[in-house]
């Protein structure tokens, strides 16, 4: 994992917080500042660490982006069919849970090619706490367990990608 792996997980994870707060029957926006300000501070951070790095190499720089960019794909035209398949099936508020286990299953080429053994737990935790999220009949309460569960857990990746000691040739 990398700063920048590191940026984009910290960001992600205040939107989960952001989506688990504004998907309750009676949000509160302004409790979107703690998760807004959680992920500043780990973006600062990640760009501080980043400029201590040395950069990829050009050849598995583009290596990375290819296999993000396929990933991510993917995870975007998985959610795409799954928003209306939940809607087809007149349970779009399983959304988030949805969500969760497309995130978490987007980690698994993601680890599989760069490669990097870090992505598959983040990935199964991301896919248990969608499947377990589902099960939660409440709405609001299903929308926080799941935002706030998937938020730490790519907080605490971030968290793992910046302490990360660099191997020195």
């Amino acid at each position: 994992m990398t700063p920048v792996s590191a940026m984009v997980m910290s960001v992600f994870g205040g939107l989960w917080i952001v989506f688990a707060i504004f998907s309750q029957r009676a949000p509160i926006p302004i409790l979107c500042l703690v998760p807004i300000a959680i992920a500043a501070l780990l973006v600062r951070r990640a760009i501080v660490v980043a400029k201590t790095r040395a950069p990829l190499a050009p050849r598995d720089h583009e290596r990375v982006n290819k296999i993000v960019m396929y990933a991510s794909a993917f995870e975007g035209v998985a959610i795409f069919v799954g928003i209306n398949v939940l809607n087809n099936l007149g349970i779009a508020n399983q959304f988030l849970p949805l969500l969760a286990v497309i995130v978490g299953l987007h980690f698994l080429p993601v680890g599989r090619y760069l490669p990097d053994w870090r992505y598959y737990p983040l990935a199964a935790a991301l896919v248990a706490i969608g499947i377990s999220g589902a099960m939660i009949p409440s709405p609001d309460l299903r929308a926080a367990f799941v935002g706030v569960s998937s938020a730490l857990v790519l907080w605490t990746a971030s968290i793992i990608a910046l302490r990360e000691r660099p191997a020195h040739a």
